[in-house]
């Protein structure tokens, strides 16, 4: 799935902002893995990170997932 870039600085939001860390760049995802904004997409960097949803039946929940913690669908 495509998501526009509005829709990428949505989900990014949902990442958890981690005292001390600049929140423009790192987050951590919704299972505490670091994550990095510039990373998104990036499945061959250790902060890598993508869209999913947290409950595929839930409609528009989308949430931020580190990209070895695996598809959540």
């Amino acid at each position: 799935m495509s998501f526009s870039d509005e829709d990428i600085q949505k989900v990014w939001e949902k990442g958890k902002v981690v005292v001390g860390q600049n929140a423009n760049q790192w987050r951590k995802d919704e299972c505490g893995a670091w994550i990095d904004r510039d990373k998104y997409g990036n499945r061959e960097s250790k902060y890598g990170w993508e869209i999913d949803h947290i409950d595929p039946n839930g409609g528009n929940n989308y949430q931020t997932f580190a990209r070895y913690n695996g598809k959540i669908i």
